[in-house]
């Protein structure tokens, strides 16, 4: 027998059928990924923002073209709009097409997967092992759940991590860094997170400049391109423009939930400051200097989650990579024991997956799938279907244009999610027709509206004055809301 052979033992990777074992420690990364796309799958999709990108995909799809002018808001008909998620738009658009909601549920369960999985690989390529790796990746789940849902952003944080997982092992494999401008000419067509992706590779060059890395050269080139690739869209730098617009709108910070800045009265924001918290504690404890440029970097994300619940999602995603970095695999004498069990448990949460996503195979159509789909109220578009002439404005809540959008193609939805392609004067008309004011029935007449669709939840203040007025007559009801027409 040649020197040096194992025979058997615990420790042997295969069995006696020459089968390969999974060991503890290779199953920690299953679970972290597969029990995480497992419980996303079985949420519900959320229509606020999903639906109209669904409808501007199929716009593209039948015009043969990027949708450069909007086709869905009273408002704007017409007018030109910075579609600079047209790239997103026709992936979800396509999907639908072919499998219905089946479709979309299994885009973002693929989407997150790859969210974790490149977090999880972030953080063995900065040095963490296996259950250290996953502890930490399970612990970004629990703080990236709210921000989870089928929406351009998703797969911005997928290119997010894709770039983290590449400056992290530029140093073991310095060929894959050039993949990232390509990442992030993708990432400028997906959403208008795409600048974080220049900014994470300028620090990982200032880290090599800071190192003395004799590769830093190649690190400022792979930066600058991905400058250049920024603007690798069919708008060219007006994609900057649009970045600037959206977050320096005042409108979008007063009214938008997740432009505003976290709370500790609010769960995902107390998460937040706790894993601000506890990376802070970490730091305390290393125990030499720390790095001024991973400093930096932290510094900044951590600003950017201070300022808004959507820069909570950038920290969430780099917080894991960065404490991997200080928290080694430990491998001398460390037991990582290989069997079938382990296999077994592996297959297990793969089914467990894939039984999930299951539950989503009746939906393989456009039909609306009742609770599978948030911020649809269905009952009230069967009703608005038989009241709506084709071409006719309504009034309704904001969170529900979205879904009309796609619902009710005939008919132009009054406002959106977009918030910074309607004009100011239509959101102030909009917040007053909702809080009842007394002039709220003069501006429904110069919109020409005869047909009200309320939400509890958004026209508490109108809807018993709506209920007297003997101008309206209340047509449908029920636990979504109301619909109200001109007698």
């Amino acid at each position: 027998m040649p020197s040096g052979t194992q025979v058997g033992g615990p420790q042997s990777p295969r069995d006696a059928g020459g089968r390969a074992r999974l060991s503890i420690s290779q199953l920690w990364g299953v679970a972290a990924v597969g029990l995480s796309a497992g419980f996303v799958s079985l949420q519900p999709l959320g229509a606020v923002d999903l639906a109209y990108l669904v409808r501007a995909g199929e716009e593209m799809l039948d015009r043969g073209g990027v949708l450069r002018t909007d086709v869905m808001l009273t408002w704007t008909l017409g007018n030109g709009w910075l579609n600079q998620q047209w790239g997103f738009e026709l992936l979800v658009a396509i999907a639908f097409r072919g499998v219905g909601w089946l479709g979309l549920a299994a885009v973002r369960g693929t989407l997150v997967a790859s969210v974790l999985g490149l977090v999880y690989l972030g953080c063995r390529r900065a040095g963490a092992g296996r259950r250290t790796s996953a502890l930490l990746t399970v612990g970004s789940l629990l703080l990236l759940a709210p921000g989870l849902q089928l929406r351009s952003q998703l797969a911005g944080m997928v290119c997010f991590a894709a770039v983290l997982w590449l400056v992290e092992g530029r140093r073991e494999h310095p060929g894959r860094l050039a993949w990232a401008p390509l990442v992030v000419l993708v990432w400028a067509n997906l959403h208008g997170s795409f600048f974080l992706g220049p900014l994470l590779l300028g620090f990982a060059w200032l880290e090599d400049r800071n190192h003395r890395c004799p590769d830093w050269r190649r690190t400022l080139f792979v930066t600058a391109a991905s400058v250049v690739a920024t603007a690798i869209t069919p708008f060219g730098l007006d994609t900057w423009r649009y970045v600037a617009d959206v977050a320096g709108d005042p409108l979008v910070r007063d009214v938008v939930s997740e432009w505003q800045a976290p709370t500790l009265r609010l769960l995902p924001g107390a998460a937040f400051i706790v894993s601000l918290a506890l990376m802070l504690l970490l730091v305390g404890r290393r125990s030499g200097p720390m790095d001024r440029v991973a400093a930096g970097r932290l510094l900044v994300f951590a600003a950017l989650g201070l300022a808004s619940f959507r820069g909570t999602l950038w920290w969430t995603l780099l917080a894991p990579i960065t404490a991997a970095r200080w928290l080694p695999e430990v491998r001398d004498g460390a037991p990582d024991p290989r069997g079938r069990v382990n296999g077994a448990i592996a297959a297990a949460l793969v089914l467990f997956s894939l039984s999930s996503m299951a539950l989503w195979l009746p939906h393989a159509n456009r039909e609306a799938p009742g609770s599978w789909v948030t911020y649809a109220p269905h009952g009230i578009t069967r009703e608005l279907e038989g009241l709506l002439r084709p071409g006719e404005r309504f009034f309704h809540p904001q969170q529900w244009g979205s879904w009309f959008e796609l619902a009710l193609q005939q008919n132009p939805a009054s406002v959106d999610s977009r918030f910074e392609l309607i004009p100011p004067r239509r959101w102030r008309e909009y917040a007053a027709v909702s809080a009842g004011r007394a002039d709220w029935g003069q501006i429904l007449d110069s919109w020409g509206v005869r047909i009200l669709v309320l939400s509890p939840e958004k026209q508490a203040e109108l809807i018993p004055i709506a209920l007297e007025d003997p101008d309206w007559r209340l047509v449908y009801e029920d636990d979504d809301g109301m619909v109200l027409t001109r007698t």
